[in-house]
């Protein structure tokens, strides 16, 4: 089989319509550079999201006292309920689960006020100057073991130790990165070290920032359900990430919530029965946030951006195979009149239909590589820096994506040159002649 009968009129052609092959090629470019970047930026996301979701601790469980007030606790004091979360209960917990929890940490939440001053000076400088706007927030009194089970990790400085406690009155804390942005969105970092007034429980507090937590909620400046007005309960704003975390005081802070770390994700389960069991037998009304199946719940939400990713791929590929075949097609129609000489001349119609066909193979065989740097390239430059995550393309949707775009290239060349071949060369030439 005489292979260059074939190869030889397609390599001519692709040099004698240089334009049509450049518009062809570029279209198989911008195609395959679509197809990957959106495959990578969503995959990405997904991966990253995980990440950062299992990062909170999945082998956390964290109990609520069930009631929000005094009041609503009173009222069920009178109705026979049981009583609340308190000191005695957490340090009874902890000596329960000493063997079965890595750690037990009371937790304290209250709506509070945090107040900058506009210039504000850092340990030991000056005096504070103008106030600033009051900002919303969340004061989280817990201990320091606190991010070793809600693992964020520091953006700046670093979290208040065990022993931590005012110095001359002024308390250590710890900001959440997305306080911190709204507080400075240009240098989060530079608040280190500087202090605040906090309105907690009615009375102002001089704080000194230690740290601050990184941000776990990657897609918070696009989406404004994360909000911290949205989350009414106080016990739910503690998944806003956007609170002032400061050091539990036994004497003072009540018991608003109790986290159990424990030793492993595996033991989770035998851990919420326990925990139940405990509760149930003071009777106490608490709630149960098992984070590990919140995180499993949302990343099953996730996951379904792999739909997301076939639709908008598959939707790249078809506009890529209209306007290649529109591309193709208005340029076999004009060598209408070459084909039928070259049938006239004795080519068969596999003699005519093949050099077309390969005519599109090696256009999409060349764009690959053009494509795949560019893809990566538009992701990496324009994409990453808005979304704030890493592209990432599994090799397996590149080893079977590749050859798509090469069968595109047969397919948009194999019907019109087909048609085209069974043409009568007589009546061709003359239509056109």
């Amino acid at each position: 089989m005489n292979v260059r009968r074939w190869i030889a009129p397609a390599w001519g052609a692709l040099r004698r319509h240089r334009l049509r092959s450049f518009l062809i090629f570029l279209t198989f470019v911008l195609g395959f550079a679509s197809v990957l970047g959106t495959i990578a930026t969503v995959e990405g996301g997904r991966r990253t999201i995980r990440n950062s979701l299992e990062n909170l601790g999945t082998d956390v469980i964290v109990v609520f006292a069930e009631y929000e007030s005094a009041l609503e606790m009173g009222l069920a004091a009178l109705m026979g309920g049981g009583g609340p979360l308190n000191q005695k209960v957490a340090n009874e917990l902890r000596d329960e689960l000493a063997a079965d929890a890595r750690q037990v940490i009371p937790l304290n939440f209250d709506p509070s006020l945090l107040e900058r001053r506009s210039e504000s000076t850092k340990t030991g400088s000056g005096s504070p100057a103008a106030k600033q706007p009051k900002i919303s927030t969340l004061t989280v009194a817990t201990e320091s073991g606190f991010p070793n089970a809600v693992r964020t990790g520091m953006l700046a400085g670093e979290f208040f130790p065990a022993d931590a406690a005012a110095k001359d009155g002024v308390w250590p804390a710890v900001l959440d990165e997305a306080l911190a942005r709204e507080i400075d969105a240009d240098e989060p970092e530079s608040l280190v070290g500087e202090r605040m007034i906090l309105q907690r429980g009615g009375a102002p507090v001089t704080i000194e920032i230690r740290g601050i937590l990184k941000d776990p909620i990657l897609l918070r400046s696009h989406l404004n359900v994360f909000d911290q007005a949205a989350a009414r309960a106080v016990t739910a704003r503690r998944l806003v990430f956007k609170s002032v975390y400061v050091p539990y005081q036994p004497k003072k802070d009540s018991v608003r919530g109790i986290l159990v770390q424990a030793n492993s994700v595996d033991e989770i389960e035998a851990l919420g029965d326990r925990l139940l069991d405990f509760f149930d037998s003071r009777k106490i009304e608490v709630s149960y946030a098992i984070q590990k199946e919140w995180i499993e719940h949302v990343s099953e939400l996730i996951d379904r951006f792999q739909y997301l990713t076939h639709f908008l791929w598959v939707l790249d590929l078809l506009v890529m195979v209209i306007l290649t075949g529109t591309i193709t097609l208005m340029a076999i129609e004009e060598r209408y009149v070459e084909i039928a000489l070259r049938r006239v001349e004795g080519a068969r119609v596999v003699d005519v239909v093949l050099p077309l066909v390969l005519e599109g193979i090696t256009l999409a065989v060349v764009a690959i590589p053009f494509g795949y740097y560019l893809g990566l390239a538009i992701v990496k430059y324009y994409v990453t820096p808005i979304l704030q995550w890493k592209p990432i393309l599994p090799m397996e949707w590149l080893a079977w994506i590749a050859p798509i775009l090469v069968a595109v290239g047969a397919l948009t060349n194999l019907m019109p040159a087909w048609k085209a071949a069974r043409l009568s060369p007589a009546r061709v030439l003359s239509d056109r002649g």
